[in-house]
């Protein structure tokens, strides 16, 4: 009922819970890892560009999940994966990007497979929306730089 009201009200602002949502995506129980899944994934549809700012937030969330032990956490995390995916794909919006390349490089170390896929896919994608991401980021490198 909640989430059915945060979908009709006009204006909501997402940040505050997305940072619970986040939380939650690490609980060791399965409800609330779902939970937070499945609400990540309305936000991403519903707040579009305004929730950039919690862009590497919400993408350590959905790949600690997108190799979670149960099936359905899975499926929804792959799916909040995909939607990220897109929305920065295809926004105009710039964005930092160093925080983003810190967590795929940890990721590309885990030790389940869709979580480096996962990885990898980011790598890509942002590679193909700037090609020039190489120079933004160096090891090491603490500047912060952006794509947009």
């Amino acid at each position: 009922e909640f989430l059915k009201g945060i979908k009709q009200a006009e204006v909501v602002e997402l940040g505050p819970m997305v940072e619970i949502l986040v939380n939650q995506a690490h609980s060791k129980e399965r409800f609330n890892r779902l939970t937070a899944m499945t609400w990540l994934l309305e936000f991403i549809v519903l707040g579009g560009d305004n929730l950039l700012k919690y862009l590497a937030d919400m993408l350590r969330a959905i790949m600690h999940c997108i190799s979670d032990q149960e099936p359905e956490i899975r499926q929804v995390a792959d799916e909040a994966n995909q939607a990220l995916l897109s929305l920065v794909q295809n926004t105009k919006q710039t964005f930092e990007l160093a925080p983003l390349i810190q967590i795929l490089t940890n990721e590309l170390l885990s030790d389940h497979v869709p979580t480096r896929m996962g990885a990898l896919n980011w790598i890509s994608m942002l590679l193909t929306k700037d090609p020039q991401v190489t120079n933004h980021h160096h090891p090491g490198d603490n500047a912060d730089c952006c794509v947009g």
